[in-house]
């Protein structure tokens, strides 16, 4: 029963995942974003991130955005924070950035080898998320973003 949810769960994602845009193997690398810190959370015990159509759409801003010269990092653009691309209510929020191939268990592997994006990935007080990807002269920028 346990591996029929989870599969109805990544099927789900994968449709939902078509809100965010990219290449085919950047979808697949979304869900298996997503599926991956799943099962990092279930290890901790925590309940499992549930992925948001809002904030996809705000980390599509912030992936673009830490592809321009000088900009892959937490501060955006113009200067401001990067949780000001939020246009929700929340109460906590995270973020974590990789460069790198559409590899989603290679891009988890290495935030869980980070002490900070490890922290995102296993709070549990983060419920929800947003994960884009944005490809510029073959180089892919990759943005989860967490809120709870």
């Amino acid at each position: 029963m346990k591996k029929l949810t989870v599969l109805l769960t990544v099927f789900s994602i994968i449709f939902l995942l078509c809100s965010c845009s990219g290449k085919a193997d950047a979808e697949k690398a979304k869900a298996d974003i997503l599926s991956f810190c799943n099962v990092q959370r279930q290890k901790e015990g925590i309940g499992e991130l549930t992925l948001d159509g809002e904030l996809c759409e705000a980390a599509q801003v912030r992936a673009r955005e830490i592809s321009m010269p000088e900009s892959f990092k937490h501060i955006r653009p113009d200067g401001s924070g990067c949780f000001t691309v939020l246009k929700m209510n929340y109460t906590k929020a995270g973020e974590n950035l990789a460069k790198g191939k559409p590899d989603g268990q290679e891009i988890v592997d290495a935030w869980m080898n980070s002490e900070e994006h490890r922290k995102n990935i296993t709070d549990a007080q983060f419920t929800r998320a947003g994960i884009a990807s944005f490809e510029k002269n073959g180089e892919y920028y990759w943005v989860m973003l967490y809120v709870g």
